[in-house]
This record gives structure tokens, sequence and C-alpha cells, in this order.
């Protein structure tokens, strides 16, 4: 009995001092800077815009620009997009409204969903909802001063929306 006692002890001593941590001190962490570093003359620049959409009882959809962010950078090929027959059209035009650079987003209040149904089949219905906010990355060219945001119903425009574009940082 006294050699379990003993050798439970030691046992016990051993894993205390295995289990020892070193003593925590706080490290800073990096700091990085509150602006994106301007573009150079001539480097390619994105614009990131946040919208928040909300639905209108007695007329088109009201959107709202939320924010927009110019960074240095280049957009990646886009995906084939398999959007249904509603879906925003989002554009930036110079000063004299031509499109610069366009990209096509699904309808963010107008939504398509499947739901289980008895004997183990699939049902699609429609929902709308009444807000929702949604994200677009365009390439920005230097002359592009408005972006539009186009509402397409069963392929047709419904509602078009034209914001200024905030100047680069």
């Amino acid at each position: 009995m006294g050699f379990l006692l003993r050798s439970s002890c030691c046992g016990l001593l051993i894993v205390a001092l295995a289990c020892h941590r070193p003593a925590y001190t706080y490290q800073k962490p990096p700091t990085e800077p509150a602006t994106p570093p301007a573009a150079s003359a001539g480097q390619p620049l994105l614009v990131f815009l946040t919208f928040k959409a909300q639905a209108s009882d007695a007329g088109p959809l009201r959107v709202q620009l939320l924010d927009a962010k110019t960074v240095a950078g280049t957009l990646k090929p886009p995906l084939e997009p398999s959007f249904g027959a509603n879906y925003l059209i989002v554009d930036q035009l110079d000063a004299q409204q031509r499109v610069l650079s366009s990209a096509t987003v699904e309808h963010p209040l107008l939504r398509e969903v499947e739901y289980p149904v008895e004997g183990g089949t699939l049902a699609r219905k429609f929902v709308r909802l009444p807000e929702a906010e949604f994200f677009v990355r365009l390439a920005r060219p230097p002359q592009a001063a408005t972006v539009r945001v186009t509402e397409m119903l069963n392929r047709q425009p419904a509602a078009t929306l034209d914001f200024v574009l905030p100047t680069k940082p």
C-alpha cells in the first residue's frame, strides 16, 4: 500500500512539473496602416461597394450605398452566374454616362428556395425578403464617377438608381 501511495505521489509530481507553463507576457500585435496605400499612377484599382436593399410596398426597390472602398489590385476572372430571371446589374459610369465596368449580382430580396415535402422529394417556393445587404467588387477606372444599380425583374428593367462614386483615397 505504501509503495502505491509513493508511486502515485511521484506520478502526480511528474505531471505537475510537465504541465508548468512559462509566465504569459503581452505582445502587441503588429500595426497595419489605417488606410490602404495610395495606388501609384497607372496601377489598377478595385472598388468594393456595399449596398442595402429594401422592399417598397408602393414602388420599386430602394437601394442605399453603405460603403465604397478603393484599393489597388485586379479582378479575378468572373464565374459564370447562374441567376434566375431576377437580378441586379451594377455599372460604373463616367461623367458622360458611358458604362466603364459592370457586374451582375443575384437579387438580394427575391429568392427561390427548395424544401423537403412528403415522399422524400423537394419542392420550390419563391421568398421575398423585406431587406438585405449585398456586396459588389468592380475594377475602378480612373474616370469612374457614378454607380448605377438596375433591378431586373423577369429579365426586364424595373428600376434604376444612380449613386455618386466617392473619390479615391
